[in-house]
Formats: C-alpha cells, sequence, structure tokens
C-alpha cells in the first residue's frame, strides 16, 4: 500500500526545517534548495506546498508565532496572576533552544520588514496582539492585588513589550553577557520594578532541546549559556 502522508504534519515539518536553515545561514542565505536538504525533500515537493520562497519565509514566521501563542493557552491551565504574566513574557526571550530560534527568526525579519510593506504591516499587527495580550494580564494582576492599583496597564504594556524586545536582541547578539540564568533575573526585575512580589515565584519553565540538533542562532553551548538541554 502506498505510504498516507499528513500534509498538514509534512507542511509543518517544511517549516520547522525553515527555521533551523533561517538560524543557521540567515534570511539571505536560506534558499530553497537548503530548506529542501534540511527537510530532507526535494524542491519539487516544497513546490507541491508553497507557492515560492517568499511564501515559506511568511509562514515560517506565522507559524513561529502559532506555536508560541500554542504554548501561552497552555501556560493558562498552570498559572494565574503575576505567575502567568511572568511565564508569558518568558516565551518572548531566548532561554531555550526553541525560543532561540524564535528570537533569531524574529531579528531575521526586523530587517526584511523595513523593505518590505506588506512584511511591516503583519510585524506591526503581531505587536499590536501582544500589546493588548500584556495589557490584559496586567489588568487581571491589578484587579487580583497582586499589582499596584494605580498601574497603568496600556503604558505597563508597552514598556514590557519594548524591554523583551532589547532583552531578547541583546540576549542574542551578546550570549556571552544574558546566560538564561541572567535573562530570567533581568525579567524578575522588571517585574518588581511594576511592583510585582516573586518570593514565591518558580524557576521559569525550559523546553527540552531535540535531540540531534545545535544550539540556534549565536548563542553558544549550553554548558556556557545556562539553558537547560
Amino acid at each position: 500500500m502506498p505510504k498516507v502522508v499528513d500534509h498538514a504534519e509534512r507542511r509543518g515539518e517544511i517549516l520547522e526545517a525553515t527555521w533551523r536553515v533561517i538560524a543557521r545561514l540567515g534570511l539571505e542565505g536560506t534558499t530553497t534548495r537548503e530548506i529542501a536538504r534540511e527537510a530532507n525533500c526535494s524542491t519539487g515537493v516544497l513546490a507541491h506546498y508553497f507557492k515560492n520562497k517568499d511564501e515559506i519565509l511568511r509562514l515560517a514566521l506565522d507559524y513561529a508565532h502559532e506555536r508560541i501563542r500554542l504554548r501561552i493557552l497552555a501556560l493558562r491551565e498552570r498559572f494565574t496572576g503575576v505567575e502567568l504574566l511572568r511565564a508569558v513574557l518568558a516565551e518572548l526571550v531566548p532561554l531555550d533552544y526553541q525560543r532561540q530560534i524564535e528570537m533569531t527568526l524574529e531579528i531575521s525579519f526586523w530587517g526584511r520588514a523595513v523593505a518590505h510593506t506588506r512584511l511591516r504591516a503583519l510585524q506591526h499587527n503581531d505587536v499590536e496582539l501582544w500589546h493588548a495580550r500584556l495589557r490584559g494580564l496586567l489588568e487581571e494582576c491589578v484587579a487580583s492585588g497582586q499589582l499596584p492599583e494605580d498601574l497603568d496597564p496600556e503604558e505597563s504594556a508597552a514598556a514590557l513589550v519594548c524591554f523583551t524586545d532589547g532583552l531578547g536582541l541583546n540576549a542574542y547578539l551578546y550570549p556571552e553577557r544574558y546566560s538564561a540564568v541572567r535573562v530570567e533575573a533581568l525579567l524578575d526585575r522588571q517585574l518588581a520594578l511594576l511592583g510585582a512580589d516573586l518570593s514565591s515565584t518558580r524557576r521559569l519553565i525550559r523546553h527540552p532541546r531535540p535531540a540531534g540538533t545545535k544550539p540556534a542562532g549565536r548563542r553558544p553551548s549550553d554548558s556556557t549559556s545556562g539553558v537547560t538541554p
């Protein structure tokens, strides 16, 4: 019998392969040939699923954002209040292999968005969604008494978006200075400045690195970055 192919699963595998190629070679070095090699398929198979390289790149970013969204939904089953806010913010910084890959994607697309109107509009939309999500979490924390009642959720959400972008960028560019342990500490410091009591919080979640993969982006090995394998 012919092998039954799960097309949605295969598309996902190709998009994940695209993440790894971008992390290794950058956007400019990412070609359909390299993606096909990483995904262990032919360029003809890529053409069956995607119109062109631009579509693959755009959908790779969308797929990464969808994975983050699903992780955040799962966090709501485990945490509430400030702990939930902290865990959600941690999804935006490179604490482990998966988030290193995602940060590499984001940074790679920032430069591309400057010259591509449609991609820039998508990036703006993503930022607005993040801002709204964080504002909602801050409002919940204020309502539950876990943050000061005079805190402005709108301005604080904007500050957190800027903070996580800056922290993520610095951790990506200067991994020798920003280990995962330090990134977590800086995140906690920022929340403390908002008035959060973190005395009883647990260590942030680390997602294990898939077997056989190398560290993402420009970060060093796990032994020096503080990332749990």
